[in-house]
């Protein structure tokens, strides 16, 4: 009798703690809608026959920017794949990835487009009554560095076919971080013109660590006095 009683006291808990998650979670059904569209489209790609795609390269690669911006995403092993079983397994892989991160995020009422909710939004300002007196943080300062991040990683990330379209874009993207934050350029503007993922990853350690030193300053955007030492015009 008091096993049952246990038990109902844990069913009960199950309940209650299920609906104090419902109310506390805004699931915005609109992005719901937007995202899982996308990953329809790379799938439907990914299906196709090889000599019957109903879905155009350019969508499927538009498809995968889309998702790219929320979780990672491996272009050139999705558009150039030759889809063997092995191939079909990878992505059914991949695609249990994407779900499990709306999973996991579908609470915070997602927005399409909103660099907060980008995968390299690691550090998010506080609301400003959270803020303590010591630590002024530039919201918009934050979305501004942090979307020229964005932009290169979505750079090198993407197929190789679309780099030279983008490369005035990225570059750019890099001249305006490294205003604040040292980059690479001995591996952008090397002989084979390659900069790699790996390259990227050990520059947006830099660049994250940077912010995280410097977010409580109150920073603005365009102003000198926050550039780094030595830096020319």
């Amino acid at each position: 009798m008091k096993f049952i009683t246990i038990l109902h006291l844990i069913i009960y808990s199950s309940l209650v703690y299920s609906q104090e998650t419902k109310i506390n979670c805004i699931e915005n059904q609109k992005f719901k809608q937007y995202y899982f569209e996308n990953i329809s489209i790379i799938e439907k790609y990914c299906t196709d026959s090889i000599l019957n795609k109903t879905i155009s390269l350019k969508t499927v690669e538009n498809a995968l920017d889309q998702i790219n911006k929320y979780t990672r995403v491996n272009y050139t092993r999705i558009v150039f794949a030759d889809w063997t079983i092995e191939e079909i397994n990878y992505f059914q892989n991949e695609k249990q990835k994407w779900l499990d991160w709306y999973e996991t995020n579908k609470c915070r009422n997602l927005k399409r487009n909103k660099i907060e909710f980008y995968t390299l939004s690691i550090y998010k300002p506080k609301p400003l009554a959270e803020q303590n007196d010591s630590c002024i943080e530039n919201i918009e300062f934050h979305k501004y560095y942090f979307k020229y991040i964005s932009i290169a990683e979505q750079y090198v990330q993407g197929p190789k076919l679309k780099r030279n379209l983008n490369l005035k874009k990225f570059l750019n993207a890099l001249s305006k971080i490294d205003k604040y934050s040292e980059v690479s350029w001995n591996h952008v503007l090397n002989y084979a013109g390659m900069y790699s993922f790996e390259d990227f990853e050990k520059d947006l350690k830099t660049w994250l660590e940077w912010y995280e030193l410097n977010k409580c300053r109150n920073i603005y955007i365009n102003n000198k006095e926050f550039y780094r030492s030595g830096l020319k015009e």
